[in-house]
């Protein structure tokens, strides 16, 4: 799995310093984490780059929400500019009839995912 275009440049979009897990010889690290905190929420990737999983973790204090998503088949996490000159976190997964998940964590905490494949049985004539 890839970090684009870097582990880094996520970490300063996160606004915190990266926090590595293990790192392995052969294979690279391991696991890495970035957290976001602001008085109204508290939002964290945890990494498993070698098992292709991603959890998403988001706690907000008013109204008060914990919304957990653990994603697996994981290509990749991108670090894009948006149009007002922000930017997002986007993960990609390798099935292409998966949609990417998109965080937007400034001026406010944004998320979008859904599915590009809709079945003909959810839409009767």
């Amino acid at each position: 799995m890839e970090t684009l275009p870097s582990l880094e440049a996520l970490a300063a979009v996160f606004g915190c310093e990266l926090r590595r897990g293990d790192e392995h010889p052969e294979y690279g690290l391991l696991e890495y984490e970035v957290e976001f905190e602001s008085e109204h929420e508290r939002i964290s990737l945890q990494v498993l780059p070698l098992a292709e999983e991603v959890s998403v973790n988001v706690f907000t204090r008013n109204p008060s929400r914990i919304i957990r998503l653990s994603l697996e088949d994981v290509s990749k996490l991108i670090v894009v500019e948006e149009e007002d000159g922000g930017k997002a976190v986007e993960i990609h997964f390798h099935n292409s009839e998966v949609q990417s998940l998109r965080l937007t964590l400034r001026p406010i905490m944004t998320l979008f995912w859904g599915n590009f494949h809709d079945s003909p049985e959810r839409h009767p004539p």
